[in-house]
């Protein structure tokens, strides 16, 4: 089991005694054990929306964070529509997947590889997250709703 799988575990049984009662957190804890539980769930939503995307539907939701202000906000509602390779380009939002975790973010560069194009993923604070391939890339933010 790796050392994030551990402390997911750790977590939920931490989060368990405190809900049962057994155990009675910090207010630092606390805040912790919430932030974990919104991640749990909202894992839950995007693996959903995952799975619609790939059925060709289109989604909506709304992600939580700063790092693509101000072109989406922290809550505003997007939507990702299936999209084909060759469709995207630099500076296409995306709904995609890099080192494990699901973003919606930037394409900031493409390159063209012999197995494929390859997309340079970052958010709009100028950070960069990684590179993947096209497998990796869910849809393509078609609107974006405050």
């Amino acid at each position: 089991m790796s050392e994030k799988s551990k402390a997911k575990k750790l977590h939920r049984q931490y989060l368990k005694r405190v809900k049962t009662g057994r155990e009675r957190p910090s207010s630092e804890i606390l805040a912790d054990l919430e932030h974990a539980e919104w991640v749990e769930e909202e894992e839950k939503l995007t693996d959903e929306q995952v799975m619609r995307l790939n059925r060709g539907e289109t989604v909506q939701f709304r992600p939580r964070g700063n790092s693509m202000s101000p072109k989406i906000n922290n809550g505003d509602k997007v939507t990702v529509s299936p999209c084909l390779e060759e469709d995207l380009s630099k500076g296409d939002i995306v709904f995609c997947k890099v080192k494990g975790r699901k973003y919606v973010h930037l394409i900031e560069a493409i390159t063209e590889k012999m197995g494929g194009r390859r997309f340079q993923i970052g958010n709009n604070k100028k950070h960069t997250n990684g590179t993947i391939g096209f497998n990796n890339i869910f849809g393509k933010v078609t609107k974006v709703e405050k």
